[in-house]
Order: structure tokens, then sequence, then C-alpha cells
């Protein structure tokens, strides 16, 4: 009876709390059991600030996890630390520009992980984005969310409250640094090459699992890389669950093992050629037919090491076969300071 007392009292707890935050506009919504996977489909749109709603949801949903919708809507957007490695870039940005202002502060299931929030500012877009202003901290903005206190991350950890002061307004300097300027929006398209969406989720995880496995990393390392990078990379994140199945699969590999790119430059079809442009463009197709359903990677100065040239020339080649229609290129995924990208190879039967 006493353990029954306790957990409505705490539920009562939290409902009273997500109902002080409904009521200053922040818009919430439900998200998996120690889990960040939202419970609703089109969240962007359906995150709610309306009363009678979130009490719906947290009946419906007693043991979720809860998230608030940033953006213009809700009134606020928040900087995501990242561990000890984002701690270190924000007191480098600090050091440079100037401290920042005592706001609210949470602290996230992950060890030394804080969630920072400010207030949005008029006139600017703050979009999402990942170590983009240094590493290990991420925006969140328009069409992002953050998991909010109590909730519960994968790890058994709570989300707790650090500040629940004031939310204050971002020094002039931070807003420069991640405001989205919409002339570069329209010129050039956001660099996604880091996110995977709904169909490249699994796939994504997956190969990332498999380069670690192939580095020597254990079954823990390679399961606590892919839920960090499931909340990061992918949009919307997998079930927690599923990260998992994806992370023991790949340990039952064994360390080491072929990488993709080296098999296929092995491959007699590639060696055999008689130009270097006949021997890229066989690597394109052996690396295509492995993965006949999914696009392949093309980073460039790989691919140079691989075929003992400067990266340059493989610039080129990969140019002609675009211009020729032999490789698709996927537009959003290309970052350019890794000279790497993500194409379908056409020239397959």
């Amino acid at each position: 009876m006493l353990k029954m007392t306790k957990r409505v009292s705490s539920a009562e707890k939290q409902l009273k709390m997500l109902e002080s935050m409904a009521r200053i506009g922040l818009r919430l919504l439900p998200c998996a059991r120690r889990g960040k996977t939202p419970l609703l489909k089109d969240w962007p749109n359906k995150a709610s600030c309306d009363l009678a709603v979130v009490r719906q949801w947290a009946t419906r949903h007693p043991e979720c996890n809860w998230a608030i919708a940033c953006g213009p809507l809700s009134r606020i957007w928040v900087l995501d630390i990242d561990g000890p490695q984002g701690h270190q870039s924000l007191r480098d940005l600090a050091r440079k520009h100037g401290p920042l202002p005592p706001t609210a502060v949470s602290r996230t299931g992950r060890e030394g992980g804080e969630h920072m929030y400010f207030r949005w500012p008029s006139g600017v877009e703050i979009r999402n984005s990942a170590s983009r202003i240094g590493n290990g901290l991420d925006v969140r903005g328009t069409g992002g969310y953050v998991i909010i206190p109590p909730s519960i991350h994968s790890t058994g950890r709570p989300y707790r409250w650090r500040s629940r002061g004031r939310v204050a307004h971002a020094p002039q300097w931070l807003i420069d640094l991640i405001a989205t300027d919409p002339k570069h929006q329209r010129i050039r398209p956001e660099v996604r090459f880091d996110r995977l969406g709904v169909g490249m989720r699994n796939d994504g995880l997956a190969r990332q699992g498999g380069y670690l496995r192939r580095k020597g990393a254990s079954h823990e390392e390679i399961l606590a890389d892919l839920l960090e990078s499931n909340q990061r990379r992918c949009d919307p994140p997998l079930d927690d669950s599923e990260v998992r199945r994806i992370a023991a699969s790949v340990a039952r590999y064994p360390v080491g093992g072929p990488d993709p790119l080296e098999t296929a430059w092995r491959q007699p079809a590639v060696l055999q050629c008689d130009s270097n442009r006949d021997k890229f463009l066989e690597l394109c197709r052996q690396l295509q037919c492995s993965r006949r359903e999914r696009p392949i990677v093309l980073p460039l100065m790989r691919i140079a090491e691989l075929m003992n040239l400067h990266f340059t020339t493989i610039a080129e080649f990969r140019k002609e076969a675009v211009k020729a229609g032999i490789l698709l290129p996927i537009s959003e995924n290309y970052v350019p300071h890794r000279r790497a990208g993500e194409y379908w190879f056409r020239g397959l039967p």
C-alpha cells in the first residue's frame, strides 16, 4: 500500500510540473518509456500546451518520458552540452566571447550532459545542429525537442533540474554563432550527412557499429556509442531496444574483419581495369553490388589512398561520373570538410 501511495504521489507531482510548463506556453509531447522516441505521429504539429491534452496523455501513457518541443511556438531553444567534451567547448567559447548568463539548466541521463534553456530571439531562425559551434555542443531549435525531468534515461539515470530559475536571453555572440541565415539556406542546402532519416537509421547505425567493431570496440562500447548516436543522428530516434539489438548483432562479428571499401577495391574486376578512371567506376559498381538497396558512400581521401592518387583526381572522376549520369548524388548527404558524400551508382544492369 505504501508503494502504491508513493507511486501515485510521484505521478501527481509530475503532472503538476507538466501543467506548470504548459501554462507558460511550453509545448509538450510524450516519449517512449526510458527512451527518446516521440509517441505522437507528426509530433512537431501535435505537441501541445493544452492542459486537457497533456492530462489525457499522462493518463494514457503513465510511465512515459516527456519532452519539450523547441522553437518559436514554445519560445525557447536549447543548447545541448554533450558531456565533458561539450563543457570544454563551451568554456573555450566563453573565454573568447564572454560568459553565459544564469539560466534554467537540466542534467541529462548521460554522464556530464546538460541542457541549457534560452529564450527564443525575435527575428532570428534557429535550426537543429550537431557540433556546428563546437565539439559536443548541439542546438535544438525549430523542429527539435529535448527530454525533460523527471524522465528516465535508458541507463536508468533520471533527468534532473540543476537550476529551474528564469530562462535567460542568450548573449548576442551565441545567437550570431547559431542563427540560420535564410539567404544561405536558399543557396546551399543544410548539411545532413550525419543525419539518418526513416529508412536509413538501422543501416546507418549498423555501419557505424561495424566500423567500431573492426577497430576493436567491445559490445559495451559499441552500445554506448550507438545509443548516443541514435539521439544525435537519427530523425526520429529509434527505440532504445532496437539500438540494443543492432549493437548485439554487430558485436557478434570478430574484431577486425574486412572494410567494405577495401574489400571492393581488392575485387579482380577493379584491379584488372586498364585506366584509373575505369578502376574508380568499377569500385563504385562493386560497392553498389554489395548494398543494392542503399546508396554508397564515396570518401575521396580514402579512395585516393587506396588508388595512390591525389584526391583532386578522384574528385574529377566523380564529377565526370555525375555529369554522365552514372552517379546520382544525394545532395543533402554531403560533408565538404570530409570530402565525402552518398550516391546511387546508376550503371548496374
